[in-house]
């Protein structure tokens, strides 16, 4: 018998979540989350993060968990190109969706992206594209935080004006009804 190829799963993530997660102190709940603890990122993806007015977020780019990966091969390229044509890319919008789209439809990766119309897409596409909100039932069902500190955390992001489909005090009663927690606490 010979071996097997062991593929590990790879997380290429969209600004949102990162620049959410970082104003608000919880990046390191992304890198534990993270397939082998690191994620990727399309250079859009760096490039808007680097010039953000925020130091906290133009800091991400450095963080040696993080992985910057320039589109450059055809497939790459061509898979890009025809994400923008199926999302509103008018005045720069959803470049780094559909980077983040591309990367992980040619190299079989996951997408983490919230922007509802890059979700559907993607899904669509046959992607595994994960939000926000499971990646926050996640973590309380790993046990990197409980229910109450889960609702604290929805509650910075929310307070740091990222949008999430509820509010702190929804949240648990939101991933019940969706299926995502366990029985932690």
């Amino acid at each position: 018998m010979g071996l097997r190829e062991l593929t590990i799963a790879v997380w290429v993530i969209d600004t949102g979540p990162l620049s959410n997660f970082a104003v608000t102190g919880h990046l390191n709940v992304l890198q534990r989350l993270a397939p082998g603890g690191r994620l990727a990122v399309p250079d859009v993806v760096a490039a808007e993060l680097a010039q953000a007015a925020d130091p906290l977020i133009r800091g991400i780019v450095n963080l040696l968990w993080l992985d910057t990966h320039a589109l450059a091969s055809d497939e790459e390229i061509e898979a890009f190109a025809r994400f923008a044509r199926l999302l509103d890319t008018q005045k720069g919008r959803n470049q780094g969706e559909c980077a983040v789209l591309a990367l992980a439809e040619v190299h079989q990766w996951e997408a983490v992206i919230d922007d509802e119309p890059a979700v559907r897409r993607g899904r669509r596409q046959g992607l595994v594209v994960h939000r926000t909100g499971k990646l926050l039932c996640d973590a309380i069902n790993q046990g990197i935080f409980t229910r109450p500190e889960g609702v604290d955390v929805v509650a910075a992001l929310r307070d740091a004006g990222y949008r999430l489909p509820f509010g702190a005090e929804e949240f648990i009663a939101w991933a019940e009804a969706n299926g995502l927690l366990g029985n932690a606490t």
